[in-house]
């Protein structure tokens, strides 16, 4: 018997069984491989929400060392002017309110310094909106060493340069 005939039989005898087994084995395949790219979609998508998320938390993280910076700002302006060390507290007024208040250290020492430290007074300082602060000046009662109401209230605003603008109110 030649192979061609023996080929042909065997086709014959079990053709159909073979076919049927390639049909599942090509179903198999498709549904593994359409499995695996919805698996693959699903982790990508996962990724990408864990790395917005860590990038929201840095941002905000950000936004919370900001505030802090410049209340710390704000808290050591004061300090300096507790000190008496005017020369470091002028020097961190923003170009801005140099020009529009004090020109110069004696007119910031006259108008400024003389007003709200030349007593040993208690402060505060009050976040508002943004990038502007309320600094409240207190008296204290010399016996108790309790804050009275307060003396005088200042608007504090730190420019983008981290200098800062103060306003006194009267």
């Amino acid at each position: 018997m030649n192979l061609k005939r023996k080929i042909r039989i065997f086709w014959l005898e079990h053709g159909s069984p073979i076919i049927m087994v390639a049909v599942a084995l090509g179903i198999i395949i498709f549904i593994v491989q359409t499995l695996n790219k919805y698996a693959l979609q699903k982790q990508e998508e996962q990724q990408q929400n864990q790395a917005s998320t860590s990038q929201n938390v840095v941002a905000s993280e950000t936004i919370e060392i900001e505030k802090m910076q410049e209340k710390e700002t704000v808290e050591k302006f004061i300090k300096y002017n507790q000190n008496n060390q005017i020369e470091k507290a002028y020097s961190m007024l923003s170009n801005t309110c140099k020009q529009a208040l004090y020109q110069n250290i004696n007119m910031y020492q006259e108008k400024y310094f003389m007003q709200r430290f030349l007593e040993n007074r208690e402060t505060e300082v009050i976040k508002q909106e943004g990038n502007t602060y309320v600094i409240q000046y207190f008296k204290t009662e010399a016996t108790t060493k309790n804050k009275t109401e307060a003396v005088a209230i200042d608007t504090c605003k730190i420019e983008t340069d981290g200098t800062i603008y103060v306003q006194p109110n009267e």
